[in-house]
Order: C-alpha cells, then structure tokens, then sequence
C-alpha cells in the first residue's frame, strides 16, 4: 500500500484531535502549522520509517529562516488543499496576527510570485486565520487516508497536535529554539523567543 503524501499528512493533522479532543480541531496559523510539520519530521516521522509511513521525499524540507525553520512546501501544499475544497480558512482577526505569521506569509508571497503564481491568487494583506478540514476532507480522510495508518501512528500525530495546541505559539516556539538551535541561525526573534520562560 502507497503511503502518505506531505499533502495527506496536513489533511491527517486538521482531522485528528487536539486540545480539546475534538476530531477536526482547527489549527490557528500558518506559523503554527509549519512548526507542527517541522515536529512532525524531526520527531515523530523517524519512529515510523520501517512502517513507510511516509517517504523520505515527502517529506517537507525545512530551512533555517528569519523565523525559524521553514518550508516553503507546507504553505503550497495547504493552498493546493483550500483551492481543492479539502481545506477551508477562516479569518480570526488582523490584531491576533503575530509578527512571525505575518512575515513568513509575506516570504512565502514573494517567493510563489517570484515562481511564477498569479498576482491576486491569495496574496492579500495577511490575517490570522484557522485552518479546517472541510466535509469533503474529512470524507477523503475517512475513505482513504485513515487505512494507510496504524492506530499508533494517528494516536502519535493526535499527541504531536494536542501538545501544540494547548500551549501558546510562543511556547511552541520556545521549544522548537530551544531544542533545534541549529534551524534558528538566520532568524530575526531568536533572542527574543529563548529570553522568554517557558512555562511547559
């Protein structure tokens, strides 16, 4: 049996549980998102390779940024999932926006333009959004994807996005500086992110 894409990957994350144990708990930005993902291949993935989970190739590359680790991947692939009706973004609020999402947006808008995507073809000024699987998502999680992982695998996914998601962004991010220095050599708020407590 095939296994799973980065793109199915991201449909798996917005389909299982997270704080608050509810199947298809949203995931609020896109920073967050990208550091799930980057979680995901640093520590999650490597458990699960003799069970090809995934293939090494698809799994996104992640690149020391001005924020952080970055992939450039995980914003094409959820824009490839929302302009496919998998994945629907709502605007939570300009003022709950941070200054890293707002950023990462705005390098990843430049770079896709640069790539040769059309102007207009969701490079509006950035808002704090939330991504959720749609009901045909969910109904493509069910039917298809949900068989080419183990009850172990989802329950491992279901804790990656529970431990994220109960804590503030600026605790993931403290985390993921703390812990993968080595992704945080180009970033802009590193010594900002590691000067605050961490408080899980």
């Amino acid at each position: 049996m095939a296994g799973i894409t980065s793109k199915d990957l991201l449909m798996l994350l917005l389909y299982v549980p997270g704080a608050t144990g509810k199947r298809g708990e949203p995931i609020y930005g896109r920073t967050l998102l990208q550091k799930i993902v980057f979680l995901f291949s640093q520590e999650v993935f490597p458990k699960f390779k003799k069970d090809a989970m995934m293939a090494e190739e698809d799994i996104p590359l992640f690149d020391p940024d001005r924020f952080g680790p970055f992939s450039k991947r995980v914003l094409d692939d959820i824009e490839f999932l929302v302009n496919l009706g998998f994945v629907e973004r709502q605007t939570v609020s300009s003022e709950a926006a941070t200054a890293e999402e707002a950023s990462e947006y705005e390098a990843w808008s430049v770079d896709s333009r640069a790539a040769g995507y059309a102007e207009g073809a969701g490079f509006e000024e950035y808002r704090k959004e939330s991504l959720a699987l749609s009901e045909l998502g969910c109904r493509f999680v069910e039917e298809r994807l949900l068989k080419k992982v183990s009850d172990n695998q989802l329950r491992a996914l279901e804790m990656l996005k529970r431990n994220c998601t109960r804590v503030s962004l600026q605790e993931v991010l403290h985390y993921v500086y703390s812990k993968y220095p080595n992704y945080t050599s180009r970033s802009e708020i590193r010594d900002k992110i590691l000067s605050r407590r961490r408080r899980v």
